[in-house]
């Protein structure tokens, strides 16, 4: 029997992986070849080694604003967003998301980063560039499996083959597999699913070799 341990939650995650310095592997829009996405600094760049073909994205900074204080009627605290165009207000009446009674909050301003989960995007598709991954193959109509990266998708086949599957911790309520779609993780569908990954393990097997 074979035991697998999972690793953290979104351990996987695309951002997760471009701040460990890992790149994602997506198809080149001109050639259709493998172009990779890295991070610099507050910058995302995706580059093709075939045709040289090259894109950034810059990270936007954003900001969100509240009203925060404590209720005098309750006596809980409470952070309500508010609109952006009330940020020239020193206190901001809001209502009390505990006990729905108008409270009065001082006004606060954090400027927060762009998160790309906030931006719409295409399954099997990255979501600086909208991209679709070089890693993909499809399992059934609508069933897409995708890996980001040769690491991903070693991770992938050990996690469908595992007889057993353990947490990485006790305290832990999240693993990677917990966004997994539920097609991946089903026992029905483990032999097809592996067949698949073998056909992304080849493709990678056969980029390499031409480079």
């Amino acid at each position: 029997m074979s035991s697998f341990i999972d690793k953290s939650a979104y351990y996987f995650d695309i951002r997760t992986c471009l701040y460990r310095g890992e790149a994602i592997w997506l198809c080149c829009p001109q050639c259709e070849q493998l172009a990779k996405l890295y991070k610099r600094d507050n910058s995302f760049y995706v580059s093709c080694d075939h045709c040289a073909w090259i894109n950034s994205y810059q990270r936007q900074c954003l900001y969100d604003t509240y009203s925060q204080g404590q209720c005098g009627h309750c006596g809980r605290y409470f952070n309500v967003p508010i609109a952006a165009k009330n940020a020239c207000f020193n206190k901001y009446n809001v209502s009390c998301p505990h006990c729905n009674q108008k409270v009065q909050g001082q006004v606060k301003v954090n400027a927060t980063y762009w998160s790309y989960r906030q931006q719409a995007k295409r399954e099997g598709c990255d979501p600086f560039f909208n991209l679709p991954f070089y890693l993909c193959v499809e399992l059934a109509p609508k069933q897409l499996i995708w890996a980001l990266n040769p690491q991903h998708l070693r991770y992938l086949q050990a996690y469908v083959a595992a007889d057993l599957r353990q947490k990485p911790n006790e305290g832990m309520c999240r693993s990677a597999s917990h966004s997994l779609p539920i097609y991946l993780k089903v026992g029905k569908n483990r032999q097809r699913v592996l067949t698949k990954l073998k056909q992304l393990q080849a493709k990678i097997l056969y980029t390499t070799n031409k480079v």
